[in-house]
């Protein structure tokens, strides 16, 4: 099966989510959490994209008031089993274009899913929905792999990303094509029962890019580190996390 966008990403993925190696990760969640609560101050939270929860769940156990949206009922039927999703509202929709009747002080969209849209127009518009949802003085962070991948790298790539249990082994490999701006990727699960393929793809976007469509919705970049840490960001950083606010002048 190939997948073709968030929806169909989770609905593939969510049996596995919860295996997937840390290395898939930009560091320690925990790192991620501390710094998001330093960026709400205390106000509302929404996080489009929410998984399994990896990030909600310790975030809410700090901060009041997070709100949550994945486009994948799989997803959030885990996310929900799980203690302390009681704590979150959760919601059901497509994060470029979902409505919820209310402003935040941070929406936030980790680990390239952001890339799951794959069009500029969607990842264009998941921006600019992101910025009617802010309110005046909040914030919108966008954490994405950073990748040069030349246009004829066609082959397939066995990736670091693998992960090792009692009774499973991921593994996973990629190819990217930057015509296109493309990365397909698959992943092989195998346990005792058999071993299942999963595939999908993204549409990978540098920062530059990034800070275009912010423009174009009315936001600035403000600060870009390539870690949870406030690490700098650099020329050979392979992960980048860009907080953006209102500009004065908001766009329509």
């Amino acid at each position: 099966m190939e997948v073709e966008g968030a929806a169909e990403f989770g609905e593939e993925f969510a049996e596995i989510y919860d295996l997937l190696p840390s290395s898939m990760y930009n560091g320690d969640a925990s790192e991620c959490v501390e710094m998001l609560a330093q960026l709400s101050r205390s106000s509302s939270i929404l996080e489009l994209g929410v998984g399994t929860g990896r990030i909600a769940l310790p975030l809410s156990a700090r901060c009041p008031n997070v709100t949550v949206v994945d486009s994948s009922q799989k997803m959030l039927d885990s996310l929900r089993s799980k203690v302390g999703s009681d704590r979150l509202r959760i919601v059901g929709g497509d994060l470029a274009s979902v409505k919820l009747g209310e402003r935040f002080g941070l929406i936030y969209i980790l680990c390239n899913t952001i890339f799951c849209l794959l069009t500029q127009d969607e990842q264009l518009k998941c921006f600019r929905n992101a910025r009617k949802m802010l309110t005046d003085d909040g914030l919108f962070v966008v954490e994405t792999f950073v990748g040069t991948p030349q246009p004829t790298e066609r082959s397939w790539s066995l990736d670091r990303h693998v992960s090792i249990s009692d009774d499973s082994v991921i593994l996973s490999a990629s190819r990217a094509n930057a015509n296109d701006q493309i990365l397909e990727q698959r992943t092989i699960y195998i346990t005792n029962r058999g071993i299942k393929l999963l595939t999908s793809r993204l549409r990978f976007a540098l920062p530059a890019e990034l800070d275009l469509m912010g423009r174009l919705a009315g936001l600035e970049m403000v600060e870009r580190w390539s870690g949870w840490k406030r690490q700098p960001f650099l020329s050979e950083s392979n992960w980048q996390i860009a907080v953006y606010r209102p500009q004065n002048d908001r766009a329509s």
